[in-house]
């Protein structure tokens, strides 16, 4: 095991800025994510640490040493492609021996490697096979096992699941969690998939543009968003963004939705967001419909009703702005119908109209 630590590391490609200034830590024996849209340069990074580009400008470390002009076989870390990158000329067994071969193991602890990590991932009756007789999911378990069989000081994973279907992803998604706490090996993995980021992280970083937006654990993102992009970005659907105006009276406030004014809730535990115009956000399935308590009643009418089996998500008009609201599966609101919201206090958080970053709950 060891950390990685990024120090402002830029990438430029041309006058294209992949990178900027990006210092990011990665704990030893922690699985982190680098989550973001396409193009926000996460699989940058994640080729910066394994060596396939240097940096700009910046520096890497790995357990201490700085790697700078590192090769990328002396680093010691193993990279999983999205593209499983097996031989096709060799077997399972040859495809999960050959870093080892590389390294001139000895043929004992070679094949004692092998057995080990055919067990563990459950594909030890595939050793004789090529990888044309293999499904998606057995070529990613070698893909896993060529790397876990090196005992690497980190493994690199670059959208390793890209490539399967759904229900292949949710079964190796739960395979490579379950995989990294039993070997406690530090993990840097990639996706543009928050699902995945979400379930699979210990921390989680999200980039947009080459920039470093937030990085913290899932429920940390998911619950305190740092700015605009991070709120719209993770959860699905994105937390709502309500524009607001607070007017301060006294010890308590007032906020104004259009025409709407409604009294912030004496009591409730939390003190009132700053004065003036924000952007409040709240994710969908903490608004309550019907009554109280909490800051309302917001009036609403339902524009459209998407049923999704365990849930019914209505889009509603609310004072000229679009929301959206979560209900069971069993709510009978209809478009067109008036309905009055309910938002709790501690599930709100403030965004600066201007910036976009978040300027309440501080911290």
């Amino acid at each position: 095991m060891a950390e990685i630590f990024l120090d402002r590391v830029t990438k430029r490609f041309g006058r294209v800025e992949a990178l900027r200034e990006l210092t990011l830590r990665v704990r030893e024996g922690e699985l982190l994510v680098l989550l973001g849209p396409s193009g926000c340069g996460k699989s940058t990074a994640l080729r910066i640490v394994a060596g396939l580009e240097a940096p700009t400008s910046g520096g890497v470390w790995i357990g201490g040493r700085r790697v700078d002009g590192v090769e990328p076989g002396d680093r010691d870390l193993a990279f999983v492609f999205q593209t499983y990158a097996l031989y096709p000329h060799k077997t399972v067994a040859e495809n999960l021996a050959f870093p080892l071969r590389v390294r001139k193991v000895s043929r004992e602890e070679e094949e004692a490697r092998v057995r080990e990590v055919a067990a563990l991932l459950g594909i030890g009756e595939l050793l004789g096979r090529r990888p044309r007789e293999l499904s998606g999911g057995q070529r990613q378990r070698v893909a896993l096992g060529r790397a876990i069989v090196r005992r690497p000081r980190a493994f690199l994973m670059d959208e390793p699941l890209s490539n399967l279907d759904a229900r292949l992803r949710v079964e190796m998604r739960s395979e490579i969690r379950r995989l990294q706490q039993r070997l406690g090996t530090t993990t840097v993995y990639v996706t543009h998939d928050q699902v995945e980021a979400m379930t699979l992280g210990d921390r989680v970083a999200v980039l947009r543009q080459g920039r470093l937006q937030q990085v913290g654990t899932p429920r940390q993102v998911y619950e305190l968003p740092a700015n605009r992009f991070v709120a719209g970005f993770v959860g699905s659907p994105p937390m709502n963004l309500l524009r607001i105006h607070v007017e301060r009276t006294g010890d308590g406030a007032v906020l104004h939705v259009g025409d709407q004014a409604l009294p912030w809730p004496a009591g409730c535990g939390v003190g009132p967001p700053p004065p003036g115009p924000l952007e409040l956000g709240f994710r969908p399935h903490s608004a309550r419909l019907g009554s109280g308590p909490g800051l309302g009643p917001l009036r609403a009418r339902v524009e459209e009703r998407e049923y999704l089996g365990g849930a019914v998500l209505l889009h509603l008009d609310a004072g000229g702005q679009r929301i959206t609201v979560e209900r069971p599966p069993e709510a009978r609101e209809q478009p067109g119908e008036g309905v009055l919201l309910y938002l709790s206090p501690r599930e709100l958080v403030g965004f600066d109209v201007a910036t976009g970053e978040r300027v309440w709950p501080a911290g």
